[in-house]
């Protein structure tokens, strides 16, 4: 399986060779797929069983599919978490006191 095989708008068949949706786009990680109810999904490239001229075929189905893919685009929650991560370690400490000595 190559991952440059894939194209947008290929559809996307589940374990049980069930249209789920089409190819949105592919990268190293994810394979994103607009479900029949126009709900987008990442699903990670280990669920891919294999791609053929015309489809991407997922391995599982049901509920087993489901609960390996994302519901949220990976980059965007990547960047929520340093987001968050951000606003609770500010400040990092509390700046140090300043105490003029007078001579």
């Amino acid at each position: 399986m190559d991952i440059r095989d894939i194209r947008a708008q290929m559809p996307v068949k589940n374990g049980l060779n069930e249209v789920i949706g089409q190819v949105v786009d592919a990268d190293d990680n994810y394979l994103e797929v607009q479900l029949e109810n126009g709900d987008h999904v990442w699903a990670p490239v280990s669920l891919i069983n294999t791609v053929d001229p015309r489809h991407v075929h997922l391995s599982g189905s049901g509920d087993d599919l489901t609960k390996r893919w994302l519901n949220k685009d990976p980059d965007a929650f990547k960047e929520e978490m340093v987001d968050e991560a951000s606003e609770e370690s500010f400040p990092a400490s509390d700046p140090p006191s300043f105490n003029p000595q007078k001579s």
